[in-house]
């Protein structure tokens, strides 16, 4: 036995552990040797089976734990109170282009240059803080920039002694990139689909132009003519057929202002917005009978002309919701100016209903509110929403005024 040759060879006391098997299973002994006389030695032997398989177990743990870390291509890396490293992962050593032995018993100054030190300090928060940090440039030893997201957070022992700092550092360079593509994407779709917006309101604007300019007036003219025969010796059979035919004329006449009114309103183009939704609001009272109390400040609010037929529509749709969901009978609606935007209020003491479950879920109900705050959204503004159920609504928009060299804005 060798602990037996070495005591023998020295005359001191030597240990080992064996590893014997025996009928119930194998078991592993500490032996204690010592030399009591030539050839004669006093062994003790201590069964210590239990601790080699926690040790074994803990052996196994260690090892799966840190191939684990290893994996992980975030960089991971604990520091002590002192701001030593303690350990760190292979995606850590390939950042700084060392090895785990050279990072171990440092600090950063020891490894790092200037430039990542100062990089990798200043989002430490210090020995007790969590903190994450976003979008921070920092360079590779290779010389490469990436962007990195990174994590502190303090490492606490049994007795919650501070035992150091976990650092987690996750490179988002790519992730930046397609989050910058996509953002581009958007935004060229957003001015697509703003384009579209404003050629349906052109087209609209021609449409309602035309059916006024040519078949309101020949209609207008027809009626006209039909009048006049009113005048000339009719049979009870032909004053019949003219009633009649005046009639259809008459409907055919209001069928047009009325769609002359959905496609463009003559009032917004002769007048401009404002006064096409005070005559709006007066054309709800009289077709639904919601009382609307119509405020305008009255100063200067120039709006460009591509964004007053989708606000138009938009007012309407709102003030429509509210005879058709408000559960009441009167609404407000103002509009003031705010620096450089114009503001539009809409507001009723109806039903309400929760906002941000219809605007975060855009289902069929809550569809037409969606869509109105992608329109606004498009005209650089903004689209809120304050309703609580049984409490009323108050929306508001605010949209940029149109700005020329030679106008003179208002302060």
């Amino acid at each position: 036995m060798a602990a037996i040759d070495e005591t023998e060879r020295t005359g001191a006391s030597s240990g080992a552990e064996i590893r014997l098997p025996l009928l119930g299973g194998v078991r592993w002994f500490a032996l204690a040797v010592s030399q009591k006389a030539e050839n004669r030695f006093l062994i003790l032997a201590h069964d210590v089976t239990e601790r080699k398989s926690m040790e074994d177990a803990l052996t196994k743990t260690t090892t799966l734990l840190s191939s684990l870390v290893g994996a992980i291509p975030d960089l991971i890396w604990m520091k002590d109170p002192r701001g030593i490293y303690l350990v760190c992962n292979h995606a850590f050593e390939q950042f700084f282009g060392t090895r785990e032995n050279n990072v171990v018993g440092k600090s950063d100054n020891d490894f790092m240059s200037n430039e990542q030190v100062d990089c990798f300090r200043q989002r430490d928060p210090g020995k007790d803080l969590v903190s994450i940090n976003d979008g921070i440039l920092a360079r590779k030893t290779s010389g490469e920039t990436v962007v990195l997201e990174m994590r502190h957070a303090p490492v606490h022992g049994p007795n919650a002694e501070l035992l150091g700092s976990l650092g987690i550092a996750r490179d988002m360079t790519e992730s930046k990139r397609i989050e910058a593509e996509l953002h581009d994407k958007q935004r060229h779709l957003n001015a697509i689909t703003l384009e579209l917006a404003f050629s349906e309101q052109r087209e609209r604007r021609r449409i309602a132009s035309d059916i006024h300019d040519h078949l309101g007036q020949d209609l207008a003219l027809t009626k006209i003519k039909i009048g006049s025969l009113n005048k000339t010796v009719l049979s009870e059979k032909q004053k019949t057929l003219l009633g009649e035919i005046t009639r259809l004329t008459e409907s055919a006449i209001n069928y047009i202002r009325g769609l002359t009114r959905q496609l463009c309103p003559p009032v917004l183009e002769s007048a401009g917005l404002e006064a096409a939704l005070k005559w709006l609001a007066r054309q709800l009272e009289k077709d639904h009978g919601l009382q609307i109390a119509f405020f305008d400040d009255r100063r200067n609010k120039p709006v460009a002309r591509e964004y007053q037929l989708e606000l138009y529509n938009s007012v309407g749709e709102l003030l429509i919701n509210i005879v058709k969901h408000g559960g009441t009978t009167s609404a407000r609606l103002l509009l003031m100016r705010e620096a450089n935007m114009l503001k539009i209020m809409v507001e009723d003491d109806g039903a309400g209903f929760d906002a941000d479950a219809i605007m975060n879920n855009p289902t069929i109900e809550g569809f037409g509110l969606y869509t109105i705050e992608r329109r606004i959204t498009h005209m650089q503004g903004s689209f809120r929403i304050h309703s609580t159920p049984g409490a009323g609504t108050q929306i508001t928009i605010l949209v940029p005024l149109e700005t020329h060299d030679n106008m003179p804005m208002e302060p």
